[in-house]
Formats: structure tokens, sequence, C-alpha cells
């Protein structure tokens, strides 16, 4: 019994691994993709995950694209109030 908690244990640190490292390959695409509609999906992928870090947010909220700015901006709308409470 100890062996498969333990087990069971090393998987969930293990896929929390591959998670981070799939979270800072979304980043990364919002960050160096020139397609405006891919860095649109990425933010809400990201959003939609809870895995949007606030500054990959207010790089998009920066995009010289305004569909991504208006995007970010739809994002943003849900943290205004998790702060304040």
């Amino acid at each position: 019994m100890q062996q498969r908690l333990v087990a069971e244990r090393e998987k969930l640190v293990e896929r929390n691994e591959e998670d981070k490292m799939l979270y800072r390959d979304l980043a990364t695409t919002i960050a160096k993709n020139p397609y405006p509609p891919a860095r649109i999906h990425t933010l809400w992928t990201l959003h939609e995950l809870d895995a949007l870090p606030t500054t990959t947010l207010l790089t998009c909220l920066k995009d010289p694209e305004p569909t991504v700015r208006r995007q970010a901006l739809r994002v943003a709308e849900a943290y205004l109030g998790e702060k304040s409470e």
C-alpha cells in the first residue's frame, strides 16, 4: 500500500513538472509568435487552465495588434475583483 502511495505521489510531481513546461511553452508562443490569432488562442488557453502569468497578460495588453489587446482586456476583467476582496 505504501509503495502505491509513493508511486502515485511521484506521478503527480512528474505531471506537475510537465504542466509547468507546457505553460512555459505556451507563454513563449505569446511572446514570439507573429500570428495574432495564435497569440489570442494561447492567451485564452492559459487563462482557462488557470495558468496565465501576470507578466504574460501584461505583455498581451501591450501587444501591437489591437485584437490581441482587446482579448487581453477581456481576460483581465476576470481578475479585477480577485485582488480587492
